[in-house]
C-alpha cells in the first residue's frame, strides 16, 4: 500500500545496509525493487478503506478480504501452491 510509512519510520537505509553483514546484497535488492513500488503504482489508503468499508456494510461479507487485483492474484496462488515453488517464483524476484 502506498502510504509514507517508509518516509516517517526513520530509517536511514544506507545505515541499515552497512549493517546488514553478509545479508547486505539481499537487503539491498529488496530495497532497490520494493522502495520504488512505495511511491508509485501501489494502492492508496482510500482505495483500501473503500473496500474495508464495502466489507464492514455487506449484509454477508467474505471471511477473508483482499483489498486489490494484486492481492487476490497473490492469495490465489499461495492457496493452491502446494509445495511453496509459485510463491517462491513470485518473491524470489524482491530480493534476487
Amino acid at each position: 500500500m502506498a502510504t509514507e510509512f517508509i518516509n516517517n519510520i526513520g530509517l536511514a537505509l544506507e545505515s541499515e545496509i552497512a549493517a546488514a553483514g553478509p545479508y547486505a546484497p539481499a537487503l539491498q535488492a529488496y530495497i532497490h525493487r520494493a522502495v520504488p513500488r512505495l511511491s508509485s503504482g501501489m494502492q492508496t489508503a482510500p482505495e483500501a478503506a473503500e473496500a474495508v468499508l464495502e466489507a464492514l456494510t455487506a449484509d454477508r461479507p467474505a471471511f477473508r478480504i483482499q483489498t486489490s487485483e494484486w492481492a487476490r492474484d497473490f492469495t490465489g496462488t499461495k492457496l493452491t501452491d502446494l509445495d511453496g515453488s509459485a510463491v517462491l517464483a513470485v518473491t524470489h524476484s524482491w530480493i534476487a
